[in-house]
């Protein structure tokens, strides 16, 4: 889910990469796979392992910016905007 809302957030980017934590990335093996065909349709998309992104969540970067959708990075948006 928060992979499919950062790629909604990128939409209309043709460069896009996906960072997964290693365990998500080899859990999801055969979704990324299909992830990586339907966005081959508008750019040249990568998703990679990356041991710095924590369990759960992603990064996805674009030529436009980052859009880091790990939990810790979204509770610290909402911290910042509550005070």
């Amino acid at each position: 889910t928060l992979v499919r809302e950062a790629l909604e957030l990128a939409a209309g980017s043709p460069q896009i990469r996906i960072h997964l934590h290693p365990a998500d990335h080899q859990a999801l093996g055969p979704q990324v796979q299909s992830l990586l065909k339907e966005l081959a349709l508008v750019g040249s998309p990568e998703v990679l392992p990356d041991p710095q992104i924590t369990a759960g969540g992603c990064r996805v970067e674009t030529r436009f910016g980052v859009i880091d959708q790990q939990f810790e990075s979204q509770l610290a948006r909402i911290e910042e905007e509550l005070t």
